[in-house]
């Protein structure tokens, strides 16, 4: 919201929110503080704005607008590897690993903005030296009322969490020591198997085999 004052300048409300919880943004320009988002007016768009070193976080924001980058921050280019002269008019499909994937989070977007929520979702994405990382992505409309008006992104890498967590899916079903599936594995796996089978009018069969004095190896 804004007016105009005396001199005719125009005047813009100042909104402040946690990152986490931003609210649908009514403005074109995003200024990254130290623990908020500032949504400014529209009028003072500049590539500047999407960047605030003094507040000692930086965050990795872009605009897109037609489905092309119009804004970026520093700490965007840094984290694809990209120039802000490289990514600037460019089609925002150049950060994704494969056209699939682009085309499957249009339809999640609009799945999400239709309910007044924001979009976070995680992907692989590519880097300007070709290796890939697994981002966490949030975006929201500039104008909730106007999707011509653009969309705002917040990346964040998520590599190592990924990672980790695949690591502890891994040791939940296999054995330490042989790296073997366990039999939770083997019982979920079992089950899919039988699922995929039923009303189909196939059959599974199961072999089971038992090792004398393997107790005696394994110990």
């Amino acid at each position: 919201n804004g007016g105009v004052d005396s001199s005719g300048a125009q005047i813009f409300t100042v909104t402040v929110n946690p990152v986490n919880d931003a609210p649908l943004l009514g403005a074109n320009v995003l200024s990254i503080g130290q623990g908020g988002v500032v949504v400014l007016g529209a009028a003072n768009l500049s590539a500047s704005d999407l960047d605030d070193p003094a507040g000692g976080l930086m965050f990795s924001v872009s605009n897109v607008l037609h489905g092309r980058f119009e804004l970026v921050s520093a700490e965007f280019c840094r984290l694809f590897g990209h120039t802000e002269l490289e990514l600037l008019g460019q089609p925002a499909r150049m950060i994704y690993v494969s056209n699939e994937d682009y085309a499957a989070i249009g339809p999640q977007l609009a799945d999400a903005f239709e309910r007044g929520e924001a979009y976070v979702g995680e992907w692989q994405l590519l880097r300007a030296d070709g290796t890939r990382f697994w981002g966490q992505l949030r975006c929201r409309p500039v104008d909730a009322a106007d999707n011509t008006a653009g969309t705002i992104w917040s990346v964040a890498d998520i590599s190592e969490q990924v990672r980790s967590r695949e690591r502890l899916e891994w040791s939940a079903h296999h054995d330490a020591l042989t790296g073997l599936a366990n039999r939770l594995a083997f019982r979920e796996t079992l089950d899919q198997r039988l699922m995929q089978l039923r009303g189909v009018g196939r059959q599974l069969a199961l072999l089971f085999a038992d090792i004398d004095d393997f107790k005696r190896v394994n110990d």
